[in-house]
């Protein structure tokens, strides 16, 4: 999450400053190499195309690419973000909608070398100037190479985010549209003062899904996962049950 939301802040601090730039051709040109500048970090690249609308409530980039030292991993087209400029300058980055025509993410990226620190850490919120509310998130293509997930996977994404003083919140939705029944729904809420997380999974799948060949169930049969929890980072308890086939398997409580 601090990775998307150091990305999401360097776009829209851009976006921000875009009023100072001219609306010719070669300050558009200038305006992505400046995304591409600020976006990209240690061990990636992120490379921005046929950026337009930056003065306007609607934003448009034609494609989007982060790449690693093997190349291209992600990939983003046609995205559109539809939001409030003026909210802004009241310290709330507020957007209607953030929509991509289609989403490929080819393989995993290739992982930065890390200096190993030993003791462990809480999971903590990152800390942004501003608070940002995203209404709707939607991709109406994810296309997931075979490395991802361990087979070849395409659907469709559809949620929303929000990060501010009070804590943070997601809702995602994933459908598969690739022939396979598959189906994941996403509810996490992290009040940031007292730490406390409140989550629910459900992931939905037919016969030969990912999560079965993931974990390697004989047979690949159907499965139904629910999952809900509720707690802080030292004291979490979780409700689940897994049903394969329709057959009821495994149940119980999992506590951190």
């Amino acid at each position: 999450m601090r990775g998307v939301a150091r990305i999401l802040l360097a776009l829209f601090c851009v976006l921000c400053g875009a009023p100072l730039l001219a609306a010719g051709a070669e300050d558009k040109s200038y305006l992505e190499s400046l995304l591409e500048e600020r976006l990209s970090g240690p061990g990636y690249h992120v490379t921005i195309e046929g950026f337009e609308g930056a003065l306007s409530s609607q934003a448009r980039v034609a494609r989007i690419a982060i790449a690693d030292g093997e190349g291209t991993w992600l990939e983003i087209r046609d995205a559109t973000l539809d939001w409030q400029r003026a909210a802004l300058l009241r310290g709330r980055l507020e957007v209607e909608k953030l929509s991509a025509a289609r989403i490929t993410l080819s393989r995993r990226p290739k992982a930065a070398k890390r200096r190993f620190t030993p003791e462990a850490r809480a999971f903590t919120l990152p800390e942004l100037p501003v608070s940002v509310r995203i209404g709707r998130i939607e991709a109406r293509e994810i296309t997931l190479g075979a490395s991802v997930l361990g087979a070849p996977v395409r659907g469709t994404l559809a949620g929303s985010a929000r990060l501010d003083a009070s804590g943070g919140e997601v809702l995602l939705s994933a459908r598969r549209t690739d022939g396979r029944r598959g189906r994941l729904e996403l509810s996490a809420r992290l009040a940031r003062e007292e730490g406390r997380l409140t989550l629910r999974l459900v992931v939905d799948e037919g016969p030969r899904g990912v999560v079965a060949n993931l974990l390697k169930i004989p047979d690949r049969p159907a499965l139904l996962l629910e999952m809900l929890g509720n707690g802080t980072a030292a004291d979490f308890a979780g409700r689940f049950r897994l049903a394969s086939d329709g057959a009821p398997r495994l149940s119980g409580t999992v506590r951190l």
